[in-house]
This record gives C-alpha cells, sequence and structure tokens, in this order.
C-alpha cells in the first residue's frame, strides 16, 4: 500500500510542475505576443 502513496506523489508533483510551467509559458508567449503587436 505504500507503494501506492509514493506513485500518487510523484504524479501530482509531475501535475503541478506540469502545470506551473504550462502557465509560465502562456504568460510568455502572451507578452511576446504584445511586444510583436506594439512593435508591428
Amino acid at each position: 500500500m505504500g507503494h501506492y502513496r509514493w506513485f500518487f506523489r510523484i504524479l501530482i508533483g509531475i501535475f503541478w510542475v506540469g502545470w506551473f510551467y504550462f502557465w509560465i509559458w502562456v504568460l510568455i508567449l502572451l507578452k511576446s505576443l504584445e511586444t510583436l503587436t506594439l512593435l508591428n
């Protein structure tokens, strides 16, 4: 039963890290799009 806990912890950890990085990339893309539109 202990192995399941570790598996879920790792899975949730990967999920949160992926979600966090996804939003960072979204913000970077939005910032870059804003700068591109301002330059044009």
